[in-house]
């Protein structure tokens, strides 16, 4: 498992609060906004590990079926 750090910048307010200190664009965290930024994080890296098999499994996958067409014909 990987650990990372986090660095939280503003103050820690409540959902409500935090469009308020949006709003005159003041630095606050709250919890929607850290959920929004983990959901990006495991988007982010879903999609990475995606085109990683792809590259990693294409090669294999296009053998498989030259293999399979060749038993085949």
């Amino acid at each position: 498992m990987m650990t990372k750090k986090v660095m939280i910048k503003g103050d820690i307010v409540d959902d409500q609060t935090a469009g308020f200190y949006q709003f005159f664009g003041m630095p606050a965290v709250s919890p929607s906004g850290v959920a929004d930024i983990l959901m990006m994080t495991m988007m982010t890296m879903t999609t990475v590990m995606m085109k990683h098999l792809k590259l990693t499994l294409l090669p294999m996958v296009a053998t498989f079926l030259r293999l399979v067409r060749f038993t085949l014909c």
